[in-house]
């Protein structure tokens, strides 16, 4: 499903949304140490689990680059919590199943009730600030907010999920 039909569907019915995007910290150094055919299989790895997780209630996609987007339909926080630590013990794994150098992700989430004069890219801008904010913050982690405006108070709700191996060089 599309994030647009998403949206309308869970703005219509009131429907409580969350927007996700989620990027490997350091690519660039995965591409650049370990050749972009190593690259490509942490690609591929992140992409197996999230389809893991998929359900009618959870959608992923590949954004673009080393970013991947999930939509939650109609989940909670700590729903969206669960299913974020299940997803990276799942790639913690994979990593050590593949024999793949270790990486980390960071991830924004945006999560709240659409209003009416909410547009899907408001969700995915918010996901996408609240990504970078734990970027600068040390990385490996998860930002789940409910507003903007907690970007900028730095008040927002943070879920640390530490896999192995640090992952926090720039």
């Amino acid at each position: 499903m599309k994030l647009d039909q998403l949206f309308e569907l869970v703005y219509h019915k009131k429907h409580y949304l969350g927007v996700e995007m989620l990027d490997i910290d350091d690519f660039k150094h995965i591409n650049d140490s370990y050749g972009h055919s190593t690259g490509d299989d942490a690609l591929v790895l992140i992409g197996k689990c999230l389809n893991e997780i998929a359900n009618e209630h959870i959608y992923t996609a590949r954004y673009g680059g080393d970013e991947f987007v999930i939509l939650f339909d109609d989940l909670p926080d700590d729903v969206i919590l669960d299913v974020n630590e299940k997803l990276k013990g799942s790639m913690a794994k994979g990593i050590a199943g593949a024999s793949l150098p270790i990486f980390t992700v960071s991830q924004g989430v945006f999560a709240k009730v659409p209003k009416q004069e909410s547009r899907p890219w408001d969700f995915t801008s918010t996901a996408d600030a609240a990504l970078y904010v734990t970027k600068r913050n040390g990385k490996n982690n998860l930002l789940l907010v409910h507003s903007p405006k907690e970007l900028k108070n730095t008040t927002a709700n943070s879920y640390i999920a530490n896999a192995s191996g640090s992952g926090n060089e720039e």
